[in-house]
């Protein structure tokens, strides 16, 4: 619910504040007072199409339209907090009331919702959950068709609603598989050509039989050491003898360590460091045997095989050659020959999953035709039951002859089904039914709003129905007929409209009355609310006879309608 509306510089505006209470207000002032610029500027907090520039007024750098609506009132607030979360608003959870504003200059505007900037977008998304604004011109919004299937929709509840959201959730998934299949159709023409390629390269590294990521390294190590047999061998064989072996000229390491540890060991019983000694030279003994041995095995395994420098000098082509083609290293080509595998295995697969897609999406579209098919049919039975409700109002409506219906066509499948629903009316004795942009005048449309409104507003959760002259042009009968639609609407959603019928205006639980005074070189807009009774006879009876009622007829008048 709207419980405050403040303006600053907004075009002959200054600066005016206007608070309302649930239920039905009104709105009344002489034509040209600004009546319709406060509405105007309610909507331009919303609207993404207008310009700022055109609001400010005249010799202002800077203006301002703030609303101020009651948290506990809004029945779509859970989804108008998603939208405000998503976007980095965060209320603070004992906040009783949310304040949307715009600020205009010459050139820009920025929107704040509760002191956070937001996108306007995200201003027109709030806008939508918080109320519905119609006028004279304005009542076109009822010839949108989808505007016309929601509404049914909404009207149905939720065993509806859930229906068409499994009606979206099938027709995406079919524009999945649709996707899906597409795109396997634009590859099966590479298909064959990415086989062979594939097919060729899997082979060739394959054939390699790869295991070890070092081969190569260890294949050069091998290349090197039969490359350098003979000074290999000499080196381990001399090295093994000089440790092991005796000849005349020359004593072995090991029979000169035997000697010295012959030389300790005689005074070690003298001295306990010659023990430790011993100890040591016992230790370089072994060890230098152990070493000795080692040089022995090396020098026997060294393969001196020509055949074998071959076998390595080919394997090393090879595999220099993978490492080119495939990733420079061993582990690369590994990796490529895996990854080569996975897109063989999926083109392979390709035809497989291409008819399984098409039995999945014969599935999805029969499951399509079947929800759908239920959705008509839940749809056309609340069309059947709102028909005859609105043809009631529209005779309480002074519409003796109207007739209203629903129409469905099938159309193309969407995510909303394929039904196209149009509201059907008539105003005159033998007229056929005709879609509403067809047939309907602006009085007309006007009692055919409030006919929806009073049997829909509850199923769209709307919390402020704001109407700007639709009564203009109305006979006094068919005036007071609207009056008390909207009381009886006012039960369901608040108010505000803005009129000049003094019927309407005396039906309202709260009126402001708006006043321009024009000074020698500006003009001021003030808004009065009328808690005063007198004050506000005084007012109804301006807009009964336009004159002072210097007879009394007037008020007496207007006396009836307060009573």
């Amino acid at each position: 619910m709207l419980v405050r509306l403040a303006l600053q510089n907004i075009v002959i505006i200054k600066a005016l504040e206007l608070e309302f209470q649930p239920g039905l207000n009104v709105i009344t002032g002489e034509t040209g007072s600004g009546k319709s610029l406060i509405l105007d500027a309610i909507q331009r907090v919303f609207d993404k199409r207008s310009s700022p520039k055109d609001l400010l007024r005249r010799d202002t750098a800077r203006g301002k339209i703030e609303l101020t609506f009651a948290r506990k009132s809004l029945p779509n607030f859970d989804q108008m907090l998603a939208i405000l979360t998503e976007n980095g608003v965060e209320l603070v959870d004992d906040e009783a009331e949310i304040l949307l504003s715009r600020e205009i200059t010459a050139s820009t505007s920025r929107c704040r919702v509760n002191g956070y900037l937001v996108p306007l977008d995200v201003m027109s998304q709030l806008g939508a959950l918080m109320l519905e604004i119609y006028g004279q011109h304005d009542l076109h919004t009822l010839f949108s068709t989808s505007r016309q299937r929601d509404l049914l929709d909404n009207l149905g509840g939720e065993p509806l609603l859930s229906l068409r959201r499994e009606v979206r959730n099938t027709f995406r998934q079919i524009q999945q598989v649709k996707g899906q299949l597409e795109t396997l159709k634009l590859q099966q023409q590479t298909r064959e050509r990415d086989l062979d390629f594939i097919g060729f390269q899997l082979h060739e590294i394959q054939q390699a039989h790869l295991n070890d990521p070092e081969e190569d390294s260890r294949l050069k190590l091998e290349r090197e050491r039969l490359s350098q047999f003979d000074n290999l061998r000499k080196a381990a064989v001399q090295s093994s003898q000089i440790l092991t072996h005796d000849d005349f000229d020359t004593p072995s390491v090991s029979k000169l360590l035997h000697q010295v540890q012959k030389s300790i060991n005689s005074v070690s019983a003298t001295d306990p460091q010659f023990s430790q000694w011993y100890e040591q030279v016992m230790g370089i003994q072994e060890e230098l045997s152990s070493l000795a041995q080692a040089l022995a095995r090396y020098a026997d395994s060294l393969d001196n095989r020509p055949e074998r420098m071959q076998e390595i000098i080919d394997r090393l082509d090879v595999l220099e050659k993978l490492k080119r083609k495939y990733g420079g290293t061993l582990q690369a080509v590994m990796e490529t020959e895996i990854t080569l595998t996975q897109q063989l295995d999926a083109l392979q697969s390709a035809e497989s999953h291409y008819a399984h897609l098409e039995t999945e999406l014969a599935a999805c579209e029969t499951r399509y035709a079947d929800v759908s098919q239920s959705l008509r049919e839940i749809r056309q039975r609340v069309a059947s039951s709102l028909e005859a409700t609105i043809q009631a109002e529209l005779q309480t409506l002074m519409l003796p002859a109207a007739r209203f219906g629903i129409q469905f066509e099938t159309t193309s499948p969407s995510e909303t089904g394929s039904d196209l629903v149009t509201f059907m009316f008539s105003a005159n004795p033998g007229e056929r039914l005709m879609p509403l942009a067809q047939v309907a005048s602006g009085g007309e449309l006007s009692r055919l709003m409030l006919a929806l409104k009073i049997h829909t507003a509850h199923a769209d959760a709307l919390a402020t129905l704001i109407l700007d002259e639709i009564d203009t042009g109305m006979s006094g009968v068919t005036v007071r007929a609207v009056g008390e639609k909207l009381q009886a609407l006012q039960q369901q959603c608040q108010i505000i409209m803005i009129t000049h019928q003094p019927i309407v205006a005396a039906k309202a639980g709260w009126h402001v009355h708006i006043q321009k005074h024009l000074l020698p070189d500006d003009v001021e807009v003030v808004a009065k609310t009328l808690t005063d009774r007198e004050e506000r006879k005084m007012i109804l009876g301006q807009l009964a006879s336009g004159l002072t009622d210097e007879d009394g007829a007037a008020s007496q008048f207007v006396e009836q309608l307060l009573t």
